[in-house]
């Protein structure tokens, strides 16, 4: 019967390895960490108002900083959404300019990949509009990204919990708003993503030798997560195996104080980017990310 039952499990790893990687080579996405609550408290636009810029910004810098913003810190004239002038740098987010649409979906998409919002101006069927970027699904290859691909908060309907597919197209490609750390496009220069930060392309994480010891999931020490620490929490939980020393902790996911399946079916989401940020560092952060839906 224990082997009958540890059969099931080994085949049930390959599955799930196997479906995984079916679904990162289909569609591939990213989503910024948000705090639910804390995006709500920052509130929404007046459908009648002209705050969407200052709105779009709060967002931004709610999710960079952590504590909550008011649209009314960006406006030079003050708690009013209907004479509005964004201060951009009063939220340390700059312009930058770009020759074409592809330049400007390049620049969401590098932004997301260092992990910070961008903000966009789109065209609405009557008038212009600000929105904020924190995530794209379904991207194969960048080169090939549409508006329909983006993620975004929309100031009109804040955020609750859920997040619009972009439904707008570009405005005008010389307003691009993002903050002074991202890496976002320069003129007509793609800047590429820092070391250690994955792209839509890779399924592990990788993280400089110092950095190995507390990398959560990181269940065999290699400095990576990928489908092998899965396979190897598995065999761990089906006592076929045991972890590495000290990487109990590390293999703990979810830090429900057990290393079981379950962990490793999260390692598993974790690198096909069905999830961004691991249950346990979620918990320590304070924070709660909604699992992409492609």
């Amino acid at each position: 019967m224990l082997k009958q039952k540890i059969q099931v499990l080994f085949l049930s790893c390959v599955i799930l390895v196997c479906t995984v990687f079916t679904v990162h080579a289909e569609a591939a996405g990213r989503q910024l960490p948000l705090d639910r609550e804390k995006l709500q408290a920052v509130g929404k636009q007046d459908s009648k108002g002209e705050a969407c810029s200052c709105y779009a910004l709060a967002y931004c810098r709610t999710i960079l900083d952590g504590t909550v913003h008011s649209f009314s810190e960006y406006n030079q004239n003050g708690d009013t959404e209907f004479n509005v002038l964004c201060v951009w740098s009063k939220g340390d987010y700059v312009s930058v300019t770009a020759e074409n649409r592809q330049q400007v979906l390049q620049a969401c998409y590098d932004s997301i990949n260092t992990g910070r919002p961008v903000i966009i101006h789109v065209k609405t069927k009557y008038s212009q509009h600000w929105v904020t970027v924190v995530g794209y699904r379904n991207v194969k290859n960048p080169e090939n990204m549409t508006e329909e691909n983006l993620l975004i908060i929309d100031p009109l309907y804040g955020y609750d919990g859920t997040l619009l597919v972009n439904p707008y197209s570009l405005y005008d490609f010389r307003y691009i708003k993002t903050d002074k750390g991202s890496a976002a496009v320069s003129d007509t220069q793609t800047a590429a993503p820092p070391e250690n930060i994955p792209s839509a392309d890779a399924p592990s994480v990788n993280v400089s030798e110092a950095e190995q010891k507390q990398l959560t999931g990181d269940a065999d020490g290699n400095g990576t997560v990928d489908a092998a620490d899965a396979l190897l929490v598995l065999q761990h939980a089906a006592q076929l195996g045991r972890l590495p020393d000290r990487r109990g902790q590390n293999a703990d996911v979810n830090g429900d104080g057990v290393t079981d399946a379950n962990d490793a079916l999260e390692i598993l989401q974790h690198c096909a980017k069905l999830t961004g940020v691991f249950s346990k560092d979620l918990q320590a952060m304070g924070s709660s990310e909604i699992p992409l839906s492609y």
